[in-house]
């Protein structure tokens, strides 16, 4: 497992954290490290800010050889190389001045300390004198304290403070220099030619700089290769890709180390793993202690965050994939309501989980290979599929489910202009999003079922596929080839028709009869604080012809900065008049019809579960997601359409950019269809974007410019990863075990080769060949499904 050694501004990732494949990590108080070229002084440095307790801490090298010393990566006779990174580790080659080799190693050992080697290799023809100087720099915030030498048991360390940690950096025989810009420990050594010499240092942060130091010198002192062999062993189920395409085959090495890196775990509450979606050196840090304090990206994963990162990671680490699922399932309630968002601290959405589990828990069985894990989950998500079809979810008892707050779906449902922040009912909208992802949860249930004999389900499930097939075309809009949100009672995509508008409070008549029966909106220009008097009253007649009066009290504002907005409950097909009440003078008001025409790329997802008419099917791939004026743009599939009149306002903004696991939805819909060329382009364009990413920032990010590539959002933010899982998927190629590889479909692929745990699968257009990890290998030809199978007297069987 590995690349060939690439220069720093190739696409890697340089931030290393915790392995929670090797240990527990601190979800209170999780130390996390990036390396970073340059600064004041310059050098290649390992950064932190302790989850901002400080400004900055960095740690980094300088060299000397009997002449000028240098700590600049920018003058360094040779300059860095990576060579290797796992999620806890990193290392790098480097000749800072002709004659002077450099191997610089570093291992975050744990959520408080760090490791590094730094092997210096004289190769000159004649006896050098080599040295080292470790330097250090803390910028505290309040009232800490910079690095400076400090005595501890008769040892120099360089020791700061910073909030409630005293950082000390421990150099194995070092001894102190002038502190001069930076404090410094200070090694030297007299090397005959070709002669290496190997230095271990150490940091730790804790409460004490006493303890922070004897945790330094333990770290420094552990033997550097056992831990690295260690570290190996752990890491060696990833997948290796050569596709001719030297960044695609680094991508894919960092989307798995950046995978790995957002594990997290055990809590406060939870024996189990999470996911953490911005696992950075800015963040990790809780000032309440146990965790319950943290914010968005560290307070329990979205079930979308889940399948896009398990989904990549699922081959490196298939347990520690089931046991995110875990944390899952034992959040499930009596009534079997799985939560959207369990934290490791007991944090809780109080939502049910949207119905994207099944699907995941399937993929993680094909990878994990464990009936107990497959029942398991079966028993959890057959009772949680069973609380989505019950009155509090499905309203009106139409089959089809609505959201029960703006905040359940895992992705913006409404968008108002220039932004998906429309702080909107969706309790009274029937979404094809949800529709799709409870048709692929039955469907998975369905699997899942006939695996494990469990034939009771099988009837349900199927019932209740068909009934969410028929209803889902309600929706269908034939002139855009999309389908639409609906109203919950007219089942029609209501619009946003203007009714009454007025300033302040008082009575204002209304239009009269609508173009269409709707609820009705009220926005109130909120000027960035709610009004918290403000109350109104519509009059008008329904559809039966009867005169009606919906009365909005202020509970039913929501409010954002901008505004605020209620909806309606009657539905109206005419209206007389809309009074407001308790409004101050000079505030705007306006009452129009629901609007639900805005389109976004959710919308599709009915292609992805399987439950769209083949004609529709063909319209929706050709007119719609791979349209150019729709969705398919430079850098990947966009959120919003580009016909959309506010489509440059909304692409910059990271929920309506690229969203990779959208778009990692939608690949696997069109292998699924038959269309993987087109896959194969989708899957391209974003691999483009995020390749840049990696070049520009060494990180992923929340999601990408669908026009121009650039990062959106957060930095190291496991939402942004590359679509390994789709490269396989689009490739024809499944790794069932090491025994068993199944192979599907033409690849699009000139050429490219995978390999997983000794196995490696070779495939063309036209031609496949699988080896396995004891030399003995299988041709295949042609585009049929078929499994090989390393057989147990040594043959290879195809079938």
């Amino acid at each position: 497992m590995g690349f060939p050694p690439v220069p720093l501004d190739g696409p890697v990732v340089l931030r290393v954290a915790a392995d929670a494949l090797c240990g527990p990590i601190d979800y209170a108080n999780d130390q996390c490290w990036e390396l970073v070229a340059g600064g004041d002084p310059a050098g290649l440095a390992l950064t932190t800010s302790y989850g901002r307790r400080a400004a900055a801490m960095r740690i980094f090298a300088s060299f000397g050889m009997g002449g000028p010393v240098v700590s600049d990566p920018a003058v360094f006779a040779a300059p860095p190389l990576v060579e290797s990174v796992l999620p806890s580790a990193i290392s790098l080659r480097f000749a800072p001045l002709a004659g002077l080799e450099v191997r610089s190693e570093m291992r975050v050992v744990d959520s408080h300390s760090l490791a590094g080697r730094i092997t210096l290799t004289n190769a000159t023809d004649r006896f050098r004198p080599m040295r080292l100087g470790l330097h250090a720099t803390l910028l505290p915030t309040g009232d800490g304290q910079g690095i400076l030498p400090r005595t501890f048991s008769g040892a120099t360390a360089l020791a700061g403070r910073c909030g409630n940690l005293e950082p000390v950096v421990f150099l194995a025989g070092g001894a102190i220099e002038e502190p001069g810009l930076s404090a410094a420990l200070l090694a030297r050594v007299d090397l005959a030619p070709g002669a290496s010499r190997a230095f271990s240092w150490g940091e730790a942060a804790l409460a004490s700089g006493e303890d922070s130091f004897e945790r330094a010198r333990q770290v420094a002192g552990r033997s550097w290769d056992g831990e690295m062999a260690r570290l190996e062993r752990t890491h060696d189920r990833w997948v290796e890709v050569h596709c001719g395409d030297a960044d695609w085959d680094l991508v894919f090495h960092m989307t798995q180390q950046s995978a790995l890196a957002g594990l997290v775990g055990p809590g406060p509450v939870s024996e189990r793993l999470s996911l953490v979606t911005e696992r950075s050196p800015q963040r990790g840090f809780s000032p309440g202690g146990d965790g319950r304090d943290h914010s968005e990206g560290w307070n329990g994963p979205s079930v979308l965050e889940a399948y896009a990162v398990l989904s990549q990671l699922r081959w490196a680490a298939p347990q520690a994939a089931a046991d995110v699922l875990r944390s899952f399932w034992e959040s499930q309630g009596l009534g079997g309501e799985i939560d959207a968002r369990p934290g490791l601290a007991g944090q809780r959405a109080r939502l049910l989980c949207p119905p994207l589990l099944a699907p995941l828990t399937l993929k993680v069985y094909q990878s994990l290979q464990d009936r107990s894990f497959l029942e398991e989950g079966f028993r959890a998500l057959w009772l949680s599929s069973r609380a989505w079809t019950s009155p509090a979810h499905d309203r009106d008892g139409d089959g089809w489910p609505e959201w029960d707050h703006g905040a359940h779906p895992p992705w913006p449902v409404l968008w108002t202009a220039g932004g998906p922040d429309a702080p909107m009912d969706t309790t009274v909208v029937e979404d094809p999003a949800l529709a799709a992802l409870l048709y692929r949860e039955a469907d998975a249930l369905l699997a899942m079922a006939e695996r494990l004999g469990r034939v009771e389900a099988v009837q349900e499930l199927t019932s209740r596929q068909q009934q969410l097939r028929g209803v889902l075309q309600r929706g269908w809009d034939a002139a855009r080839r999309t389908f639409r949100r609906i109203e919950r009672e007219t089942h029609k995509t209501t619009q946003a028709h203007s009714v009454a508008s007025g300033r302040g409070a008082g009575l204002r008549k209304a239009r009269g009869r609508l173009p269409q029966a709707t609820r009705l909106t009220l926005r109130v220009a909120a000027e960035g604080t709610a009004i918290p008097g403000v109350h109104a009253r519509i009059r008008g007649r329904v559809e039966s012809g009867r005169v009606r009066v919906d009365a909005l009290g202020r509970e039913a504002f929501r409010w954002r900065p901008a505004e605020g907005v209620a909806i309606s409950e009657l539905v109206f097909a005419s209206v007389e008049s809309v009074e407001m009440i308790g409004l101050p003078e000079g505030v705007d008001w306006q009452a129009a019809g629901l609007g639900l025409e805005r389109e976004d790329l959710s919308l599709m997802l009915p292609l992805w579960a399987g439950m769209v008419e083949a004609d529709q099917a063909r319209a929706i791939v050709g007119e719609t997601l791979l349209a150019p004026a729709r969705y398919l743009r430079p850098y990947g599939l966009s959120s919003v359409p580009a016909d959309d009149p506010d489509y440059a306002v909304v692409a910059a903004d990271p929920r309506g950019g690229v969203n990779p696991a959208l778009n990692l939805m939608l690949g696997e819909a069109l292998v699924g269809l038959g269309y993987r060329r087109e896959a194969a382009d989708v899957l391209g364009r974003l691999m483009r974007a995020v390749a840049a990413g990696l070049r520009r920032e060494h990180a992923f990010f929340e999601a990408y410019h669908p026009d121009t590539g650039e990062g959106l959002g957060h930095r190291h933010d496991g939402r942004g990863l590359a679509l390994l899982s789709l490269f396989l998927e689009v490739l024809g190629v499944d790794f069932v075990s090491t025994d068993l590889v199944r192979l599907e479909g033409e690849s699009p692929f000139e050429h490219a080769v995978a390999r997983w745990r000794g196995v490696t699968v070779e495939r063309g257009p036209a031609q496949t060949r699988v080896e396995f990890s004891d030399a003995g290998s299988a041709v295949v030809e042609g585009a049929a499904p078929v499994f090989v199978e390393r057989t147990e007297d040594g043959g290879r069987g195809a079938g």
